[in-house]
């Protein structure tokens, strides 16, 4: 389960990332969508980005 806090950036991406290329490579492209929200000084939460292996694997099954 990646609905968690992480300490980084990075330790989240690198969790991310491998849920997508383990456990979350049996899921279709569509149930892939993982983003890494962050909580800003205000309180309110953004998302902020995408693990590159989601990514590069829709890619490569399009082409």
């Amino acid at each position: 389960m990646l609905d968690a806090p992480y300490d980084t950036l990075e330790l989240a991406l690198a969790d991310a990332s491998d849920w997508c290329t383990g456990q979350g490579s049996r899921c279709s492209m569509g149930q892939q969508g993982i983003a890494v929200e962050v909580r800003t000084d205000s309180g309110s939460w953004r998302t902020i980005d995408y693990p590159v292996s989601c990514l590069s694997r829709s890619s490569a099954m399009a082409g």
